[in-house]
């Protein structure tokens, strides 16, 4: 199953939900807003990432990084690593998520869910309701 435009919070659910790909800009929306993602779920202003922090090809790059630091001529070339990092931790999560559903981990699921709706009670008590129904009595 493949849908369109879709990412983010939505994720874990669709994921759980069996949805096998995704087309969305997401990543490279946020890159261009100047938001270099920490997770699925949190990003932080470009000038004030540490990329230290991340082990993705982009942050490993140091003419990646530096060019992320804004040490390039041309704003798409400062953003353009940003949204490849952005893509790669997106990948990432989903890779992660497929593992423990596939794995049966319902800790890992129930942290998914938890960190992609701890601020938005009534879609946490959706999301919930429909893993129950599609994944078994996990929560």
């Amino acid at each position: 199953m493949h849908v369109l435009g879709i990412s983010g919070r939505a994720m874990p659910l669709l994921i759980a939900l069996g949805v096998d790909t995704f087309d969305s800009s997401t990543y490279l929306h946020s890159a261009i807003n100047g938001k270099y993602s920490t997770s699925l779920f949190t990003s932080t202003n470009v000038a004030e990432a540490d990329f230290d922090i991340c082990d993705c090809p982009v942050c490993t790059s140091p003419a990646l990084r530096q060019q992320m630091r804004g040490d390039a001529e041309y704003q798409k070339d400062i953003l353009g690593p940003v949204a490849v990092h952005n893509l790669i931790l997106q990948q990432q999560f989903v890779k992660r998520l497929r593992r423990s559903i596939a794995e049966g981990n319902r800790e890992q699921l129930r942290t998914f869910l938890e960190n992609a709706y701890q601020d938005r009670p009534q879609s946490r008590k959706f999301a919930y309701r429909v893993i129950n129904q599609t994944l078994g009595s996990y929560f």
